[in-house]
């Protein structure tokens, strides 16, 4: 979570990032993998268990017990997590090789998609909660509620690209959507953190 630990440092904005993960992912290989593989995949906890999920729970508890790693070991993750952010575009850059660039950018679908994904379902998700915590008096931290709202207003997630592919659903259009969504994301989510900021004042 690169851009959540530069907007929040401490490590708060990870805590929260790694906690909606946790709840994305669940989704994502359980209902998510249903629908992709059309029925075919009955069920998708086993695939569940991976190491990217195992890693945010492991991270998380030692978040959450404030656990002392050795410094020797906190200095390996460290490097590690600073290349997550490259590395990361790197193999976005690697699945996105093949993709026709022409019929993803004249694809007008995917501008729907990236258009409810990136600016609509963020703004309603964040009115809603902002109006509907305080109707219930509900306060919740700021950096909680931004985590979120960005946190939804992402990107495509490239999973959703290798899982297409993987049970033979429209890979394509995924390919697509997520090669606009990440260069839309670059205008976007600066004017979804202002929009954050003006509601929350």
């Amino acid at each position: 979570f690169p851009l959540l630990d530069a907007l929040f440092p401490g490590g708060m904005g990870i805590f929260y990032g790694a906690i909606y993960q946790l709840a994305s992912n669940s989704v994502t290989f359980t209902y998510g993998l249903i629908k992709l593989s059309a029925g075919t995949q009955k069920s998708g906890w086993r695939s569940l268990f991976n190491a990217n999920f195992i890693a945010l729970v492991l991270g998380t508890i030692v978040l959450i017990t404030n656990v002392k790693m050795p410094q020797p070991m906190m200095i390996a993750f460290e490097g590690l997590g600073k290349c997550t952010g490259p590395l990361s575009m790197v193999y976005i850059g690697a699945m996105l090789a093949g993709l026709n660039i022409r019929k993803a950018i004249t694809n007008s679908s995917v501008y729907l998609l990236s258009f409810n994904k990136l600016l609509l379902g963020p703004v309603v998700l964040a009115t809603a909660y902002f109006f509907g915590l305080k109707l219930l008096g509900i306060e919740i931290s700021k950096t909680a509620f931004y985590v979120l709202i960005l946190q939804a207003a992402m990107p495509c997630q490239t999973i959703i690209v290798v899982l297409s592919h993987r049970y033979n659903s429209d890979y394509p259009l995924a390919g697509s959507n997520l090669f606009v969504s990440t260069i839309l994301s670059i205008f976007t989510l600066p004017i979804i953190y202002l929009f954050l900021d003006w509601l929350h004042v």
